[in-house]
């Protein structure tokens, strides 16, 4: 991108493409979380911006497009922007339960957001089949990030599970429950709502200590 003059004060003209329409998605993905996305129309978009719809079309093409962005900026608020925590979001290094509760309160806090809602309340049949597509290949890491963290625990014998799949779904099924109960004017903090999600999660998965310890001795011996 080429040095802005006056220190960055002044935007050139692709920045203030690039401004707009994120200002666009806000809005939409504030309008839609109000709506819903079927009830939402570019019109309805458009009138929240205090645009026309032909100013509308300068930025997106469609209601579709608008989606398929703000569902792929809710996935970037979970695994971040970085390649390298793209890769590996969820540090291996810290314990199974850290990893775990650090996966909880990113997904907390993505799916508070207007973004995040979006991509959970909005169903994927709504979607055009290109972005229905292409939204299931960009989710399919984040569930095996899961997998990797709750197999990793029930491996080391901290995690009681019997079955893998029903086990995360069960995690997901009660985060994304969370935008259609919780409100940013709750007298819960959203801080208090990760922690409170932490713990009921890794409460609900922990092993008893003295079980944990016969299991880790248990895949010691089996490791001779």
């Amino acid at each position: 991108m080429k040095k802005l003059a006056w220190g960055g004060v002044v935007q050139n003209r692709e920045e203030r493409h690039l401004l707009k329409r994120q200002v666009v998605l806000q809005v939409a993905a504030k309008t839609i979380r109000q709506k819903g996305y079927n009830q939402t129309t570019l019109t309805d978009i458009s009138g929240a911006l205090h645009i026309s719809k032909p100013a509308l079309y300068y930025y997106f093409e469609s209601k579709d497009q608008i989606m398929f962005e703000i569902q792929h900026l809710a996935i970037d608020m979970l695994l971040d922007d970085s390649p390298a925590d793209r890769q590996n979001p969820f540090l291996p290094g810290l314990s199974v339960t850290d990893r775990l509760a650090q996966f909880v309160r990113r997904y907390v806090r993505m799916i508070t957001s207007d973004y995040g809602a979006c991509l959970i309340l909005t169903s994927r049949q709504a979607l055009a089949p290109e972005s229905r597509r292409r939204l299931v290949g960009a989710l399919r890491p984040i569930d095996q990030f899961m997998k990797d963290i709750v197999g990793d625990g029930i491996a080391e014998g901290f995690f009681v599970a019997s079955n893998l799949r029903l086990t995360t779904s069960f995690i997901f099924g009660a985060l994304n429950w969370i935008p259609t109960w919780y409100r940013s004017d709750d007298t819960t903090s959203l801080e208090d709502l990760c922690e409170a999600m932490v713990a009921h999660i890794v409460g609900a998965l922990s092993a008893p200590p003295a079980t944990s310890a016969a299991r880790k001795v248990k895949k010691a011996k089996a490791g001779r």
